[in-house]
């Protein structure tokens, strides 16, 4: 149908004019013709616009969160043609900050403004830390023992520390990079308790 042909025309298309800084690219029209082999040709027109470049970035965030730190993390590509996917990127790499600090829930929200008589975006990110969480218990299932002891030696988040939303995921990796576990599957999860600003870490070994 052509909604669905719409549908993903946004999904894959829009996106790689966005990655050029085309960022008001509009797909004017959709036709379809019959062709002799019983297939279907379609015709997009495609109005591309003009590459926008990145202007003003502001952070819209409450009070006491460490906006220096944010920013400096981003990296913020400004005064350049936008590529719209690295901007998301540079927002997640501003988050992390956050994650590192207890806000494993941290959602960021960019709003764009298009200056259209001189080509350039301004974009305010709204950000909602959520609750900032604590480290609560760690729980280890199906390793060997001597592995379980000498992980839990080197698990270096304790009771209380705001919870490292990155650490876990650096510290599997070492488990993994340091110990042949014979071709055994290894998971973690991050499990809030409910109704508490607490974390608990489960990771888990199945051979």
């Amino acid at each position: 149908t052509e909604a669905r042909f719409r549908e993903l025309l946004e999904l894959n298309l829009r996106p790689i004019y966005e990655e050029h800084g085309f960022l008001s690219v509009d797909f004017v029209s959709v036709s379809a013709e019959k062709t002799a082999t019983g297939g279907v040709e379609v015709t997009t027109e495609v109005n591309e616009g003009r590459p926008y470049t990145l202007g003003r970035v502001d952070i819209d965030a409450p009070a006491g969160l460490p906006l220096d730190e944010m920013r400096k993390a981003a990296a913020f590509d400004t005064e350049t043609i936008v590529n719209w996917t690295k901007f998301l990127k540079s927002v997640q790499d501003m988050e992390r900050p956050l994650r590192r600090t207890g806000y494993i829930g941290v959602h960021s929200k960019p709003e764009r403004r298009l200056d259209d008589e001189h080509n350039i975006v301004n974009v305010t990110v709204h950000v909602s830390p959520g609750p900032q969480f604590r480290f609560g218990r760690l729980d280890m299932n199906g390793l060997p023992p001597n592995i379980e002891q000498d992980a839990r030696r080197i698990w270096q988040m304790r009771p209380g520390d705001p919870f490292d939303g990155d650490y876990p995921r650096e510290f599997l990796g070492a488990v993994t990079k340091k110990y042949d576990l014979h071709g055994g599957k290894i998971s973690m999860a991050v499990k809030p308790r409910p109704g508490e600003s607490v974390a608990d870490c489960d990771i888990s070994f199945r051979q």
